[in-house]
């Protein structure tokens, strides 16, 4: 029997963008770390290079350094010229935002990557946030332009999460909560949310998504 991340199904559509979203220390980088271990094998294109932005510099990225290929580290947001450096640059590319969502708050190049540069440069943006519905209008217009959600257990406020469920499922909103529930209640859990309009609706929320996890599909009762 092939595994699961041989199917297409399970492959992440690029290029494409990313919300990883949890508070403070629910472990949004080790999941990060996760996923760019396991790229070549969860993107339906892998990536030929990624870039790594963050706002200040944690022991985690000195592993990532020697655990995975091709990848560039630089501190703070990404300025115009090197989104099209970057975008300039053969393949496949993912470039990752971690704890920047308050200098990404009015950043018109983050607008920019998430409506018009991600695709016409073959770039997949993924969003480390910790508030979903930040009142910004960069961050707003990059969540309405967002194809996937990665939502981990959020105690403090899972109001929040009821209202995505709401936006992009109405009418579903038990099935949606009833899956996030079910996702999370392990220890460092989480649901991932496929709103791709080219996705197959079928497997729109699943989790236990990485190589060597059982995964998990989520459907409505009929």
């Amino acid at each position: 029997m092939d595994a699961w991340w041989e199917k297409e199904f399970g492959k992440i559509l690029s290029p494409t963008s990313i919300f990883i979203a949890a508070p403070s220390g629910a472990g949004k980088t080790v999941l990060t770390k996760n996923i760019l271990k396991h790229a070549d094998g969860m993107f339906k294109v892998p990536p030929s290079k990624i870039f790594f932005c963050y706002s200040i510099w944690q022991n985690q990225y000195d592993e990532m350094k020697d655990e995975i290929k091709n990848i560039r580290f630089q501190q703070g947001l990404p300025t115009m010229e090197d989104l099209n450096d970057w975008g300039g640059e053969d393949g496949h590319k993912l470039l990752v935002l971690d704890d920047l969502m308050i200098k990404g708050a009015d950043s018109e190049e983050l607008i920019h990557m998430m409506c018009v540069g991600s695709h016409h440069t073959n770039v997949t943006v993924i969003f480390l946030i910790q508030n979903i519905f930040h009142k910004s209008k960069s961050l707003r217009t990059a969540s309405l332009n967002c194809h996937y959600f990665i939502l981990m257990a959020s105690k403090r406020d899972p109001q929040q999460i009821q209202i995505l469920g709401k936006q992009m499922f109405p009418g579903q909103t038990k099935y949606f909560m009833d899956a996030y529930q079910k996702a999370t209640t392990i220890p460092y859990g989480f649901l991932l949310v496929d709103i791709n309009p080219h996705s197959d609706k079928a497997y729109q929320l699943r989790t236990n998504i990485l190589p060597g996890e059982d995964t998990i599909v989520y459907q409505p009762i009929k």
